[in-house]
């Protein structure tokens, strides 16, 4: 039983691009990337992941919806901005 929630967690850890999603958090936090050098690139790189195809739908979701990640403006959860 435990064997089997650990390879849910990682399965669902790995899916979800969670150490990718950590590390441009932490350079953009830090203002460092991972070798120690000034991050110059954030939003780029946060783009570049927002936009990816490798992202999970959310189910039933259409078009922009499909991206878990989508921003919505405060107290206007029926508009999207990305």
């Amino acid at each position: 039983m435990h064997i089997n929630i650990s390879t849910e967690l990682v399965s669902k850890y790995n899916s979800l691009r969670l150490e990718q999603v950590s590390g441009l958090e932490q350079s953009m936090a830090c203002g460092d990337d991972a070798q120690g050098k000034p991050y110059k690139t954030a939003l780029s790189d946060l783009k570049a992941f927002l936009g990816s195809e490798e992202l999970p739908l959310s189910p039933g979701a259409t078009g922009a919806e499909q991206n878990v990640f989508a921003v919505r403006p405060a107290g206007r959860p029926d508009r999207l901005l990305c």
